[in-house]
C-alpha cells in the first residue's frame, strides 16, 4: 500500500460538533465520529469526544490498531498512545512532528489540556 493512501477504516474523531465534521468527512470519503449536537436547541446530545473519550470510543467499537494518528492537540495523548505511530500537527497545520516523549514537562502540558474543569470529560465509568 502506498504510504498516506486512504484506507477503508480511516476515521476522523473529533470533539467538534458533528454538523461541522460530517461535511468534511464526506468530502474526504472517510468515516467520522464527533460530538452530537442539536443545532435547533444549541445543546450537545452525548458525551463530548474529547481526550480519553476518543480512546474509549476506539476501544469500545473494536477498531483495528491505529497505524498513523494525527492531532493538533496534546489533549489527544490518550488516543496517541493507542497508535503505532503518532504525529503532532503544529504551526497552524504547516508542520508535522513525531508525538513528543511523555516526560514530566510534557505530562504537565497534557494534564492542563485535558483538565477543562468539565466533569463530563473526566468522569470514570463504573
Amino acid at each position: 500500500m502506498v504510504p498516506g493512501a486512504k484506507k477503508p477504516d480511516d476515521l476522523i474523531i473529533s470533539a467538534s460538533p458533528s454538523c461541522i465534521i460530517e461535511p468534511i468527512a464526506k468530502r474526504l470519503g472517510v468515516n467520522f465520529m464527533a460530538t452530537e449536537y442539536d443545532r435547533e436547541y444549541g445543546v450537545y446530545l452525548n458525551n463530548m469526544m474529547y481526550a480519553k473519550e476518543k480512546a474509549k470510543y476506539i476501544v469500545d467499537h473494536g477498531f483495528p490498531v491505529i497505524d498513523n494518528f494525527y492531532s493538533d492537540s496534546l489533549a489527544d495523548t490518550p488516543l496517541a498512545l493507542c497508535a503505532e505511530k503518532a504525529h503532532l500537527v503544529t504551526n497552524k497545520a504547516s508542520t508535522v512532528v513525531d508525538w513528543p516523549d511523555l516526560d514530566a514537562e510534557t505530562m504537565e502540558k497534557v494534564k492542563k489540556k485535558i483538565d477543562t474543569g468539565w466533569n463530563i470529560h473526566l468522569k470514570e465509568e463504573k
